[in-house]
């Protein structure tokens, strides 16, 4: 039986073809042009916290400044509460 070591030594090495080789290139140097830089990715992420705060706190002042009961009571006087009379 052979030594795996010596069939490795049996490797030689391949030249790619120019086609392929320039295809590669241009996939990776597209990848880094499609790239946000630094500055910009925290600028958006810092933004985009802001953003969200700032909706939560609308939101948790408008909930708290109304109650069910002004919904209940503009409800029924828009009439939208259903009755569940039969008959009436």
């Amino acid at each position: 039986m052979t030594n795996p070591i010596d069939l490795l030594e049996q490797i030689k090495k391949v030249d790619a073809p120019p086609f392929l080789l320039t295809r590669i290139k241009q996939k990776i140097e597209n990848i880094q042009q499609a790239s946000f830089s630094k500055g910009l990715s925290w600028s958006l992420v810092i933004s985009l916290c802001m953003m969200l705060l700032l909706n939560i706190a609308v939101m948790i002042k408008y909930t708290n400044s109304t109650t069910s009961m002004q919904h209940a009571t503009i409800a029924a006087a828009m009439n939208l509460l259903p009755t569940n009379s039969l008959y009436e």
